[in-house]
């Protein structure tokens, strides 16, 4: 009672699940029940102008209708406050079977009283076989909720990962998984969606441990602003996708598996030995490109725009991308020139795929010696040139907007180097 009442009193109600969507589920997973609770209901609005004779007579059918009654709206109310998500429907499912079995037996006897044995056992055997038959159908099997071989693997990878991070790492919907890689745990994200959702403002310690870049990185299953957490892209910046098939996926509960992985935005490392950084866009300007048309920007993005998808992995903290005034948005940013002292060329891109409108150029003597595109995602990979055909030349690159929308109307740019290989 400490727990259901005094915790959860201050939980926010969904009155959609409460009023409308638990009746409709508990229905659908046991009809025959619900025929005869309805039935029941009926039967008692008849009876309900002898309210003496009702008393009287059917005390026990009365009893066991009102606990079925009232075990539907525990259960309305359970997971209309997710106190306990689909283990709410148990009162809603147990009580109105016992009613159901009193309810038919009754029905039996009434009509046997009537000196219709035939009839009588005909309506036993009906609704007794249709209870069978439903409860056949809801045969459960807890196999779907023990982790398989698979499952421990994509686990163990997860948590040798976690457990080379330094310093403290905030995973809300996976608050176990830092612990067992040697980290502190911590709170549940889902108390603090109890938070948020009653309308108070997200907690300030939480917040200003991530304004202040106390974690050594955050975990999250969903993108940051749809899971309100869009203000740890100020102090962070996205740092490894992780692809559906190579994460452990809850097997209770909450279903969700880890996504993204993001550590404090911070000066980029020293470029790897034999490479030279051409442009990282780190002094937070465009200084020394061409911009035309209003799709960059006045400045390069730090982190990700309101209006774009989540960008990342890229290095430092800051990055070029085209989305500034939205997917419609059009223009070009074209580089001064460079010298091509390497054989080897690389960059990082992200956002649409469109060969015609969204384009990496690479420009020799004016002429385009190279054309690339984007990811068809807001995930940044690394692309790789061989331009030892042009050694000692000097090159420009140029990236060019001209979609009007569409699935990732926009590019994103970053980390141009040159390599010895």
């Amino acid at each position: 009672w400490e727990y259901i009442y005094k915790l959860h009193q201050g939980h926010d109600v969904y009155w959609d699940r409460m009023l409308e969507t638990t009746p409709k589920i508990l229905a659908k997973a046991t009809p025959v029940v619900a025929v005869i609770f309805c039935v029941g209901l009926l039967v008692l609005l008849v009876r309900a102008f002898r309210f003496r004779k009702l008393l009287e007579e059917e005390s026990a059918w009365l009893y066991w209708w009102c606990v079925a009654f009232t075990g539907v709206a525990v259960a309305c109310t359970g997971y209309g406050t997710q106190w306990a998500d689909f283990n709410a429907f148990i009162p809603g499912l147990v009580f109105p079977a016992i009613f159901a079995a009193i309810g038919t037996a009754d029905l039996a006897r009434r009509i046997g009283v009537q000196r219709r044995p035939l009839a009588a056992s005909l309506v036993t055997f009906v609704f007794g076989v249709a209870l069978a038959v439903q409860l056949l159908m809801q045969l459960y099997s807890p196999t779907k909720h023990i982790p398989r071989r698979g499952d421990r693997q994509r686990a163990r990878a997860l948590i040798a990962t976690l457990s080379k991070i330094r310093g403290e790492i905030l995973f809300p919907y996976h608050p176990f998984l830092p612990h067992l890689a040697g980290k502190d745990t911590h709170y549940h994200q889902m108390g603090i969606n109890d938070v948020t959702r009653a309308g108070h403002p997200y907690p300030g310690g939480i917040r200003d441990k991530i304004e202040q870049q106390k974690y050594g990185a955050i975990l999250l299953d969903k993108s940051p602003v749809e899971a309100r957490y869009g203000f740890l892209l100020q102090t962070y910046k996205l740092e490894h996708y992780f692809p559906a098939t190579t994460v452990p996926l809850t097997v209770t509960g909450y279903r969700v598996r880890p996504r993204y992985l993001f550590v404090p935005k911070a000066p980029p490392p020293k470029p790897p030995r034999g490479a030279r950084s051409v442009f990282d866009f780190e002094d937070g300007t465009y200084k020394g490109f061409d911009r035309r048309g209003n799709a960059w920007g006045s400045r390069p993005l730090g982190g990700t725009s309101s209006n774009q998808q989540l960008a990342g992995p890229y290095s430092g903290s800051y990055l070029a991308g085209s989305g500034n005034y939205g997917d419609s948005a059009t223009g070009t940013l074209r580089s001064p020139e460079f010298v091509v002292d390497r054989p080897l060329l690389t960059y990082r891109v992200g956002g649409g795929n469109n060969k015609r409108l969204l384009q990496v150029k690479l420009i020799v003597d004016g002429k385009v010696v190279y054309t690339g595109t984007g990811t068809a995602s807001h995930v940044m990979e690394t692309r790789r040139v061989d331009v030892s055909r042009w050694r000692g030349k000097r090159m420009r690159l140029e990236l060019v907007d001209n979609a009007r929308g569409g699935s990732y109307g926009y590019l994103l740019f970053d980390d141009l180097m040159l390599r010895r290989r």
